[in-house]
Formats: C-alpha cells, structure tokens, sequence
C-alpha cells in the first residue's frame, strides 16, 4: 500500500473506533477529540495525544503505520488518554484500560509490548540511550543501563528477579 492509503486507513480506524467507544459507553469527551490524525515521524514512541485550546489531538508515528493491530492498539491507548484523569498512566487510565479490553477486546497498557515494538522498530527511548545489556543466563531477560552502576560492575553478585538465575552483561 502506499502512503496515502496508508494513512486514510488509520484516519478510518480513529473514526470507526470513536464510535465504538462512545457505544460501549466509555467515556470520551465526544465534541473535544479532533477528528483528523496526525503523523509524526518519532522513532521513540508510537503515538502521542495532547490537549490543545481544549481539543484532544492524537498523532501516530508514521513507523507503526504498517502494522494494523500496533495502529488499532495505539489509537485506543491514545483515546484513553482523553479521558477524564488519564493524561498520565495512572489508576484512572489502567481502570479505563481494562473497561476498554472488555467491552471491545483491545489490549490498552501504559507502554507497548516488547512485540509490538519490535514489530514496528520503534524503540524505548531509555534502550536508545543504553550503553550496558543486562541478561539472564537462564530464562534470557533482558534490562539495560546508561551507567556503570555495581550491576554492571559485579553482575555475579545479583541475580534474575523472575527466575533467579546468573547475569550477564555486555557493552552496547
């Protein structure tokens, strides 16, 4: 598909899911969520939603324009966002989450999976900025840092906190 279309099919998909919204009777501000979307070319994070003049405006980046699912989970976290006390991530936006994945099916979190940024190549700014990959020998979780914390320096000391196995580190 080219650009175009891709982009007129996320604009579809906002509008479709503004209706889907108000019918499952979540409680979007209707009247003050602007209609169009707007694209972005970040490549730290997936999409964006901010109060201007008292109008929501939800933005994507282009990078996640590909994957239909990452766009349909992305523009349902943006629009709970718009509601009341969900700006940040907090207990109002988790509560209104979950109402969202049981009315509708649509998995909304406060950061996206690992698999949806993998599959869209965005990264996790703080990944970005990582000069040290922690691992587990055992079941291969992974943590970064920026500095050289004693982690990093003696990984021998500390273990994996999901299944208590050896680190390892390794310079990015």
């Amino acid at each position: 598909m080219n650009n175009g279309m891709v982009c007129q099919r996320a604009q579809n998909i906002l509008e479709e899911m503004i209706r889907q919204f108000a019918r499952a009777g979540i409680p979007i501000p209707l009247g003050q969520i602007d209609s169009q979307l707007y694209f972005s070319r970040s490549s730290t994070r997936m999409g964006s939603c901010r109060k201007e003049r008292g109008v929501y405006r939800i933005s994507l980046s282009v990078h996640i324009l590909e994957d239909e699912e990452t766009v349909r989970n992305t523009i349902a976290h943006e629009l709970v966002h718009t509601c009341r006390g969900c700006m940040n991530h907090g207990v109002s936006f988790q509560r209104i989450g979950r109402q969202v994945e049981g009315k509708l099916g649509i998995p909304v979190r406060g950061k996206a999976s690992r698999e949806e940024s993998e599959r869209s190549g965005i990264k996790d700014a703080y990944i970005k900025k990582a000069r040290y990959r922690i691992s587990c020998r055992s079941c291969g979780a992974v943590l970064y840092r920026q500095k050289k914390s004693a982690l990093v320096m003696n990984p021998g000391r500390y273990r994996c906190g999901k299944c208590g196995g050896g680190l390892s580190v390794e310079a990015l």
